[in-house]
């Protein structure tokens, strides 16, 4: 009626809901519902007829718009998702074969919406904004709070069924209302909770305290967590001021104990469908942003798992375009990693095996530039030294190629290490290189020997004297007295 009507009795609206029931048109009411005012209805009378009707968007619409309150109808729908997983839809297959999906699917889905809309400021089915610009910052930490729990606790607005307290079935798995979101669509979840992570930094317990590995997971050193952090209340404790206070950290651990859970600490109550290779690649996927963001911490179990996603990603590449992003996304997340995170001897045989030169070159880079005491150390330097040029020369972009001659000259005239550390042993090591490299660039090549190896050109002349029948040299020594290296700023 164009807006015109604003309210319906509750007798009417029974009526109306009855009639539409029966020409399967139940989608009506709750369309008519979303225009009308809800601030003046009888709200014990209109929810009770939602609740039995699973009118559940009305549902959403009433409580958000007439009570402000977007926890409990968040609540009432995770009970009737409950009660269809333990009815056995929780492991029936998706249909998507345009039939119409059981319970469990399509009210899990509406949770999930639902949470995607609060966690934006958004109201939801409506899709307008909140009331004002600080709302969410309230209502988020509330859903965040309810998601975080790690045991079930019914809501004083859901009546207990025959008046029992004993819970059982989903209810009773750890961080039930989490793992049966999860169980509808663990990617679609990890969105949500990527919304809430988005937020800024002042809605999260921060603090500046360094980073120590302990028992393979990154801590903060000296950063105090509350009691209730650690049982996973949700909140850390303090005055009234800091009730909405959440760990970016604590969101982290719960979906690790969930979807990747170590073998010494494995929940009980964990649900294997929340495992499964899908909800994996999903959850290593969203580690991976907000690893390269540095505003969480994983074990090297995970870490590894991560890397290990990236590998395969690149390989399964089906356009060099696709194989750049997955390139880029690991030197963002190797540039980003704590040394300590990870063994580099362990990634690099990863890296190496999949291909993925520039993060080779970036770790062999690393272990050139690293100081190692004793004669071990220096070989150790010498020979990620040499890999690095290699990964210059193996890639694919030609201009990317040219930059070896910087490196080189950088490392050994040791511009990228410090004082304490000799590079006679690079220089040799660069020696052995020059073949290749002069094969590459003979003018940027000579241009290379003239500022490092002024003193040892006949050593030079020697390392460049191969098999080849002479071409190397005759490429070098023609480069020297052609006058192009002349046109080259030394």
């Amino acid at each position: 009626l164009n807006d015109k009507l604003a309210y319906i009795a509750p007798e009417v609206m029974s009526h109306f809901v009855e009639h539409c029931k029966v020409s399967n048109g139940i989608a009506t009411v709750e369309r008519c519902l979303l225009h009308m005012d809800v601030t003046i209805m009888d709200f014990d009378s209109i929810i009770s007829l939602l609740k039995r009707n699973e009118m559940y968007s009305a549902l959403f619409h009433v409580f958000t718009h007439g009570l402000d309150d977007y926890l409990t109808p968040m609540e009432i729908i995770f009970e009737r998702i409950f009660d269809s997983a333990d009815a056995g839809e929780a492991r029936v297959q998706k249909r998507t074969n345009g039939s119409t999906p059981l319970s469990f699917q399509r009210f899990g889905y509406k949770a999930i919406l639902y949470l995607q809309h609060s966690f934006k400021g958004r109201t939801f089915p409506r899709d307008t904004k909140m009331q004002s610009d600080d709302k969410v910052t309230v209502v988020r930490p509330q859903l965040l709070r309810l998601l975080l729990k790690k045991n079930y606790t019914p809501s004083g607005n859901i009546k207990q069924k025959d008046g029992l307290d004993i819970t059982i079935g989903y209810r009773s798995m750890s961080y039930p209302y989490t793992q049966v979101l999860l169980m509808v669509d663990a990617r679609a979840v990890l969105d949500v909770f990527a919304i809430a992570l988005d937020a800024p930094d002042s809605e999260f317990a921060t603090t500046d305290s360094a980073f120590e590995s302990i028992g393979g997971w990154e801590v903060e050193v000296g950063a105090e967590v509350s009691d209730a952090l650690r049982r996973g209340g949700g909140a850390l404790e303090g005055n009234a001021g800091e009730s909405n206070v959440l760990d970016r950290q604590q969101i982290i651990s719960m979906l690790s104990s969930i979807i990747c859970p170590d073998e010494d600490s494995r929940l009980e109550g964990t649900e294997k469908m929340n495992q499964s290779t899908a909800s994996l690649n999903a959850f290593l996927d969203f580690m991976s942003k907000y690893l390269v963001r540095g505003v969480v911490r994983s074990n090297r179990k995970i870490t590894y798992l991560v890397l290990g996603r990236l590998t395969q990603r690149f390989r399964n590449a089906s356009s060099a375009e696709d194989r750049r992003t997955a390139q880029r996304q690991m030197l963002d997340l190797l540039s980003a990693l704590p040394r300590n995170a990870y063994e580099p001897d362990k990634v690099l045989k990863m890296v190496e095996d999949a291909g993925i030169h520039r993060a080779a070159l970036l770790l062999h880079q690393q272990g050139a530039s690293a100081w190692h005491e004793g004669r071990d150390g220096e070989d150790r330097r010498s020979h990620h030294f040499q890999c690095a040029i290699d990964c210059y020369l193996d890639d694919s972009d030609v201009s990317f190629r040219t930059e070896v001659f910087d490196y080189a000259k950088n490392e050994c005239s040791g511009a990228n290490t410090s004082d304490l550390v000799d590079s006679t042993g690079l220089r040799r090591a660069l020696i052995m290189k020059l073949p290749a490299l002069v094969a590459l660039n003979a003018i940027m090549s000579a241009q290379l020997v003239a500022e490092i190896f002024v003193e040892d050109l006949d050593d030079i002349v020697v390392s460049l004297d191969t098999n080849d029948g002479g071409l190397v040299l005759f490429s070098f020594l023609r480069a020297i007295i052609s006058g192009d290296l002349a046109k080259v700023d030394i």
